[in-house]
């Protein structure tokens, strides 16, 4: 019996293909998994309407002075140390 994530599945191109169109419009777009209970209250949906993503696309701000993204070590992120139960060395 197949389950929920089957049956949105489907789903997932046609939104992915509209925001990759947005971007070559020059629009920003973001794909978004909603909560049921916020989608009711901001979308106005009636009883046994379904949302299960929200494409929201809009014009980037001109001139926008973007803070630097620090990013941590790979080193930081990933354990090395075992694997299948047993200590492994760090790679070179």
């Amino acid at each position: 019996m197949p389950g929920i994530f089957e049956d949105y599945m489907p789903l997932s191109m046609p939104v992915l293909l509209m925001a990759l169109e947005a971007e070559n419009l020059g629009c920003a777009s973001c794909i978004l998994c909603v909560k049921e209970s916020e989608a009711f209250r901001v979308l106005k949906l009636e009883k046994g309407d379904i949302c299960p993503l929200v494409l929201a696309v809009g014009y980037p701000v001109k001139n926008e002075q973007k803070k630097a993204r620090e990013r941590k070590e790979l080193y930081d992120l990933v354990s090395y140390e075992y694997s299948g139960g047993k200590p492994k060395t760090l790679p070179e």
